[in-house]
């Protein structure tokens, strides 16, 4: 069976999702013992700045994350701050 990726953009009743993500990824990121909590994620993309965020569903699972902002380097242009996909993906 195929599987079906779509993408939506980010609203806050997918922040627990993207915690799971995130613990989910920590291996690509060098490891760690840390853990992200919904809260943590939450409040973090409240603060962020960005234009949009992205994520990748595999049904109702986060598996990737796409974030876009500002490039106030150049005026008019934008630019990818972070970008994950789950290892197992």
């Amino acid at each position: 069976m195929e599987q079906q990726i779509r993408v939506i953009q980010y609203s806050p009743e997918w922040a627990a999702a993207v915690a799971d993500m995130w613990n989910k990824s920590r291996d690509g990121w060098g490891g760690g013992s840390s853990i992200t909590t919904e809260e943590q994620v939450r409040k973090q993309e409240e603060s962020s700045g960005n234009l949009n965020l992205y994520l990748a569903l595999d049904g109702e699972t986060v598996v990737g994350y796409c974030s876009l902002s500002e490039y106030r380097e150049d005026e008019g242009a934008l630019y990818i701050p972070l970008l994950n996909v789950r290892g197992d993906y």
